[in-house]
């Protein structure tokens, strides 16, 4: 992994990283929300706990958790250009939860 050499670079990473731990708790806690609510639903056996659906919701709650942790923990920031002057920040693979 390579560190960033300058200031500017540094400042650049640090304003990125409080940024992605703000969005993370934001997200995060409302990711706490839906997993209560997949309690209740399971809880008052409006859908079986073994459904697809129940492991789909288990699924994305895993993958959007994952992917915003690890953009906060980045030390490298990579933009993707995604057109018309609109970039992105590239996502670091992550590996699926079974």
């Amino acid at each position: 992994m390579i560190e960033p050499q300058t200031d500017e670079e540094l400042a650049k990473l640090r304003v990125f990283q409080s940024t992605m731990r703000t969005v993370n708790d934001i997200v995060n806690n409302s990711l706490n929300d839906l997993q209560l609510v997949r309690l209740a639903l399971e809880s008052e056996e409006r859908v079986p706990g073994d459904s697809e659906s129940l492991r789909m919701l288990d699924q994305l709650i895993y993958e959007t958790s994952t992917k915003l942790n690890q953009l906060g923990d980045m030390q490298e920031l990579k933009e993707k250009d995604l057109g018309g002057g609109v970039f992105m920040i590239e996502v670091p693979p992550s590996e699926r939860h079974a």
